[in-house]
């Protein structure tokens, strides 16, 4: 039988945009939900520290992601 040779598919520009793209989307939805809670009039701290948990981990992923593809 003859043996079937695999090539390796360079994946690291694939990496770079969706690491970029998820710190980027993060964020807007931390924003969203920021708004969403002050639109409504919500009276809880779950919107709001959420939102901002949203924005941080964006953050931090999006400087992730242009420090380890560079």
């Amino acid at each position: 039988m003859a043996k079937l040779k695999l090539h390796k598919i360079n994946t690291a520009p694939v990496k770079k945009h969706i690491t970029s793209t998820t710190g980027i989307a993060f964020v807007v939805l931390g924003v969203i939900l920021l708004a969403f809670d002050f639109i409504t009039g919500i009276t809880t701290n779950i919107l709001l520290l959420l939102g901002l948990t949203f924005i941080i981990v964006g953050i931090i992923g999006y400087i992730y992601g242009i420090k380890h593809t560079s």
